[in-house]
């Protein structure tokens, strides 16, 4: 595989950083698959989106 990301990028979104954190040390630690990046505002969530691909994103649904 070489030039390619192995396994599942995640983007999770959410306005509260130590939520975040938790949540992507659980899911680093139960898969180690997982490559999690993590944003505190949608505006920032869609740059990321514009720059990059993801397989799943994760949003908090009050923001």
């Amino acid at each position: 595989m070489s030039g390619e990301e192995k396994g599942i990028k995640i983007l999770h979104v959410d306005d509260e950083p130590d939520f975040l954190a938790l949540i992507k040390a659980i899911l680093e630690r139960e898969n180690e698959n997982f490559s999690i990046e993590t944003v505190t505002s949608a505006e920032e969530g869609i740059e990321f989106l514009k720059s990059s691909k993801y397989d799943v994103v994760v949003a908090d649904y009050k923001m």
